[in-house]
């Protein structure tokens, strides 16, 4: 009888500690989630001149940016560019608030 109350307290004791991490860890990803920032971005329509290129007109409608290999990314995904070849004429959009 003192056995199997022990394995039943055990039982009670990991079943507690297992919703207990469930709960913290729940806090946190809301916690986190609901500290994320969000940024609008508004964008310049721009005609693409000759000797443009995505990384120049980046800069010139950006300051400063902290990681142009990602700004680059983010303006082929918002033009649909499956690279970052560009040609005069073209009309792309920067978006002017990136970091």
């Amino acid at each position: 009888m003192l056995k199997n109350h022990k394995k039943r307290k055990a039982r009670w004791s990991r079943i507690f500690i297992l919703f207990a991490a469930i709960a913290i860890i729940l806090s946190f990803t809301c916690q986190a989630l609901g500290n994320s920032e969000v940024i609008e971005l508004s964008y310049e329509k721009v005609i693409v001149s000759h000797g443009d290129t995505l990384w120049s007109l980046i800069k010139e409608y950006n300051n400063p940016i902290n990681n142009m290999a990602k700004a680059v990314y983010e303006v082929q995904e918002i033009n649909n560019l499956n690279n970052a070849s560009i040609y005069v004429g073209q009309v792309i959009y920067i978006p002017t608030n990136l970091k």
